[in-house]
């Protein structure tokens, strides 16, 4: 359930024209944030998909990588999440089982988002793919 005073305060930000501004402006912000994370990550042995309009890309990795980007991640403190973990463990020969992480670009603050697309690239380096 949503109190009353939340349900207000929303349908102002609506009819305000406030929620539409809010929305075109975290829009372009993201799509920055995405271009200059596949901008980074030229020239490492990675494949990037996902919706341009998203909040996360998907890296498909070389196979047998995952395990380890991952286990570096960890080390650093980066939180990443495996693609093996979206696999069903019964899914049969028709299911590809590729290896990838699932990058989040919109959480960072502004001020950390750099820092945070130069960690990620460390850390593929470190694992042996290019950069």
């Amino acid at each position: 359930h949503v109190d009353a005073i939340a349900q207000l305060t929303m349908a102002d930000f609506i009819t305000s024209g406030q929620y539409d501004r809010h929305i075109r402006r975290m829009r372009a912000r993201y799509r920055r944030r995405r271009d200059a994370l596949v901008d980074a990550l030229a020239g490492f042995d990675v494949g990037i998909s996902g919706l341009s309009a998203g909040l996360n890309m998907l890296l498909t990795l070389p196979d047998g990588s995952e395990q380890e980007v991952l286990q570096r991640a960890g080390e650093a403190g980066i939180t990443l999440q495996g693609l093996s973990l979206m696999r069903h463990p019964l899914a049969g020969p028709e299911v590809p089982a590729q290896d990838g992480i699932i990058v989040g670009f919109a959480a960072s603050p502004d001020h950390a988002f750099g820092r945070a697309v130069e960690a990620l690239c460390g850390l593929l380096r470190a694992s042996g793919l290019g950069g």
